[in-house]
C-alpha cells in the first residue's frame, strides 16, 4: 500500500513540475552528516578522525559534512537616543540606536574559540569541496594538537594544504609523485590510475601535506607566505567580524539542535551517535566505520529528489 502511495505521489508530483515548468532534477541529495564538536575537545579530535575513515570509504554516496560548534551564547540588546534640535524649523530630531552585543564562550578557553573560527573560515575558502577544508581540520589535530587556536599555527597548517593544491594549477605535470601515503590512505598505486582532473584529484593531493610521520613540528613547520592571497583572506577572517560571525552562527545552529556534547555525531539531520569521555555511546547503529558508512548509505537509499529548492523525503 505504501510503495503504491509512494508512486502515486512521485508521478503527481513530476507532472505537476511539468506542466508548472517547475525546475526539476531527479537526483539525490548529499546526505548531511554533521559532527557538533569543540575544537580543542581530546572527543572531538577522536571523532573527526573516525570519520576521515569512514569519508575514505569507496562505496560511500555523495555526502555534505559540517562541523557545529558547541558554546555558551548570550546576546545583550541595549538602545540609546539622541536629539539634534533644528535651529531653522524650531523642530527636534530623536535618533534610536540599537546595538546587540553577543559573547560566545568556549568550554576549553578563548584559544579554543579562536580554533573554532579558524576552522569555519577556512571551510568558508572551500565551500565547494569539503575535503579541504576537512584536512585542515584533520592536519591540525594531526600535528601539534596543543597549539589550535594560535594564529600562527593555522597559518602554517593552512599553507601546508595550499602548497599541495598548487601542482593541481592550470600548468602542473599530471603525474604527481606516487611515493606518498597520507591522511586519506590513497594507496601509491592508485596514483597512476586516475585522469587528470582538478574535481576529482583533491583527495589524493592532500595525502601529501601530512604524510611523513617521521617529521617533527620543529622541522616540519615553516613560516606561512604572507604573500599568499588565500592566506591573507584566511587572516582577515579569523581575525575580524567576519570570523566571529560565523561562530555565532555556528553556536546558534548547536543550540537549535538540542547539542551539548562533543562529540555528537548528526546523520541525515539525526542524532546517530555520542562520543564522550573516549567512550562511544547513544549508538544504535553501531560506532565502527562499517556502521557509519552503512547508515550514510541507507539515507542516501532512501528515496530522496530535489524539487526546485526544497529536499523531499517518502
Amino acid at each position: 500500500m505504501k510503495s503504491a502511495l509512494t508512486s502515486l505521489l512521485v508521478a503527481a508530483v513530476l507532472s505537476s513540475a511539468a506542466h508548472a515548468n517547475t525546475p526539476f532534477a531527479a537526483t539525490k541529495a548529499p546526505v548531511d552528516v554533521t559532527l557538533f564538536v569543540m575544537s580543542r575537545c581530546p572527543d572531538a579530535i577522536r571523532c573527526e578522525s573516525t570519520f576521515s575513515e569512514v569519508f575514505k570509504s569507496k562505496s560511500l554516496p555523495e555526502i555534505n559534512p559540517t562541523l557545529s560548534f558547541i558554546g555558551a551564547l548570550d546576546e545583550y540588546t541595549s538602545t540609546h537616543w539622541s536629539t539634534m534640535p533644528s535651529v531653522q524649523s524650531s523642530s527636534l530630531t530623536l535618533t534610536t540606536t540599537t546595538t546587540v552585543t553577543s559573547t560566545v564562550t568556549c568550554k576549553h578557553g578563548p584559544l579554543e574559540c579562536a580554533g573554532n573560527i579558524q576552522q569555519l573560515c577556512f571551510r568558508n575558502l572551500f565551500l565547494n569541496d569539503w575535503r579541504v577544508w576537512y584536512a585542515f581540520v584533520i592536519g591540525s589535530n594531526s600535528w601539534e594538537p596543543r597549539r589550535i587556536g594560535e594564529e600562527a599555527y593555522a597559518l602554517q597548517v593552512a599553507e601546508r594544504i595550499l602548497k599541495n593544491l598548487e601542482p593541481w594549477s592550470d600548468n602542473a605535470p599530471q603525474d604527481p609523485d606516487p611515493t606518498i601515503n597520507g591522511i586519506w590512505g590513497t594507496k601509491a598505486e592508485d596514483w597512476t590510475s586516475f585522469p587528470y582532473d582538478a574535481t576529482r584529484s583533491v583527495e589524493y593531493i592532500l595525502q601529501d601535506s601530512f604524510a611523513d610521520e617521521k617529521m617533527t613540528p620543529q622541522s616540519s613547520l615553516t613560516d606561512p607566505d604572507p604573500g599568499s592571497p588565500t592566506l591573507r583572506e584566511f587572516q582577515t577572517c579569523f581575525q575580524g567580524p567576519q570570523g566571529f560571525e560565523f561562530l555565532v552562527q555556528s553556536v546558534q545552529n548547536t543550540i537549535d539542535h538540542g547539542v551539548t556534547t562533543s562529540c555528537t555525531v548528526f546523520i541525515d539531520n539525526k542524532k546517530r551517535c555520542v562520543v564522550d569521555g573516549g567512550v562511544w555511546r547513544e549508538c544504535p547503529g553501531g560506532h565502527s566505520i562499517p556502521d557509519f558508512v552503512r547508515s550514510i548509505t541507507e539515507a542516501a537509499n532512501s528515496f530522496r529528489f530535489y524539487l526546485t529548492s526544497r529536499i523531499f523525503r517518502l
